[in-house]
């Protein structure tokens, strides 16, 4: 057992020095080892391998590198394999062709990124370099990423799993952070942290430019947020926010403002997060970006509203109302500025917002539960229907809002039917909706 144990340590002893050099194991690998690597590659049997060229068990010595194939046997087995005898500049040509393809999918480039997919996919067929075949399959997942064809995303990611080993340090860091974008768009955080992370580590190792690293703490940023460490993602997001600025990327300066802005209110800066919000609308406006205005404008009123300082989250609600955004935006805008409108005393303002808001209800599609279920809560608050207001819509709301992580809109919506329990001699039934109001208020704020 120790003997056991001595070997593995210096095996990954070994695999560690040859990264450190920057190095991979693939560029030791024998003959055998490639024709078996390749052969499992592309999923191919040693009988169909060795049919007409030699034996099964002549094969499996080869591949064990028990024997040396003559050339024949070789360049016939590397043929069938669609491979070919190393062409060192053939390899720097295509590598070189991937990085430039690369940065047209960077570069949003999406003419260009379709048109040369396909012309390297066949070019590809030439080359034994399997740190090349990889690499292209790494890209790949952003190439399919930018086309939202996410069952190929998690296709090529699976298959990049038994290749990790023997990536290089630029390879992996790409495989890392592509893996926690995926699994930060499927709402994995903890998961997408981890790959996020561990692209970090190896970004230490090699030579990035300074936007690729603003992008990768943006993103930690991000996934910190959705984990509620808000001092670890203030910290990433500051970071991301300096270099921006150096690069005079205006627009991702934008966004980095918006979430530091989240980040603080959650914390209860609420003057940081103002001055945020605010130096977020003075850039877009100057910078001509006017896709977020809505967002911004409309976080400040829900902050605004969170100060209990109703004319201005009014005014910033109806402000975000003015610029352009998608159907889903636009509608939970209208559920917040009816419910402040409620919350200030003007009850006709408020049903003539939700009024407004259940017009485009039928012609739109794809509208999430919560929204929905949030205009179903409404609507029998101003119609005074809380008698009939069930459990079921309750229980149905709590798990949408807790996922969407508005823990004091939850708060708010249980203290208001509380207080009308309350008022109506309903006093035991009132007292556990209160207890429920105080329960996710105490966790908004921890």
């Amino acid at each position: 057992m120790t003997y056991m144990l001595i070997l593995v340590c210096f095996i990954w002893f070994d695999w560690c020095d040859s990264l450190e050099k920057g190095g991979s194991k693939i560029d030791h690998f024998t003959l055998g080892q490639r024709i078996k690597y390749v052969r499992s590659m592309k999923k191919v049997r040693q009988s169909e391998l060795a049919k007409g060229i030699c034996s099964v068990s002549y094969l499996s010595k080869v591949e064990n590198d028990n024997i040396v194939p003559s050339e024949d046997v070789e360049h016939a087995l590397l043929k069938r394999l669609g491979i070919f005898h190393e062409d060192k500049s053939l390899d720097q040509v295509l590598s070189n062709r991937l990085d430039r393809w690369f940065s047209t999918i960077n570069n949003k480039e999406r003419e260009a990124f379709t048109r040369e997919y396909e012309l390297i996919k066949q070019q590809l067929s030439v080359t034994t370099n399997e740190l090349i075949l990889i690499k292209f399959k790494v890209y790949s997942v952003r190439y399919f990423m930018e086309l939202k064809e996410y069952n190929e995303v998690h296709s090529i990611l699976e298959d990049l799993r038994q290749s990790k080993f023997i990536m290089d340090y630029p390879t992996l860091y790409y495989y890392e952070k592509y893996q926690g974008a995926f699994n930060y768009k499927f709402k994995k955080f903890q998961q997408s942290s981890g790959h996020y992370e561990a692209a970090r580590k190896y970004c230490e190792f090699i030579d990035i430019t300074p936007k690729e690293k603003a992008s990768l703490h943006y993103s930690l940023g991000l996934v910190n947020g959705k984990l509620n460490k808000n001092q670890q993602s203030i910290e990433y997001t500051k970071k991301s926010l300096s270099i921006y600025q150096s690069l005079y990327e205006f627009e991702n300066c934008v966004h980095a403002h918006i979430l530091l802005g989240i980040l603080y209110k959650r914390s209860s800066q609420h003057t940081e997060a103002i001055e945020e919000y605010l130096k977020a609308g003075e850039l877009s406006r100057v910078g001509g970006f006017t896709t977020v205005l809505h967002t911004i404008e409309h976080n400040l009123g829900t902050l605004y509203s969170h100060l209990n300082k109703s004319k201005l989250a009014i005014q910033h609600f109806n402000s975000s109302l003015q610029n352009e955004c998608t159907c889903e935006d636009r509608l939970n805008t209208h559920i917040s500025l009816s419910k402040e409108y409620f919350k200030s005393g003007k009850k006709d303002e408020a049903k003539k917002t939700l009024a407004e808001m259940a017009k485009a209800l039928p012609e739109l599609d794809g509208i999430s539960e919560l929204t929905l279920k949030e205009y179903e809560l409404l609507t029998k608050i101003y119609s005074e229907d809380i008698d009939s207001l069930d459990k079921r819509l309750i229980k149905e709301l709590l798990p949408l809002f807790e996922e969407a992580n508005q823990l004091r809109s939850i708060a708010e919506y249980l203290s208001f039917i509380a207080d009308y329990l309350y008022e109506n001699g309903k006093y035991k039934k009132s007292s556990r909706y209160y207890a429920l109001s105080y329960k996710y208020l105490n966790k908004s704020i921890t």
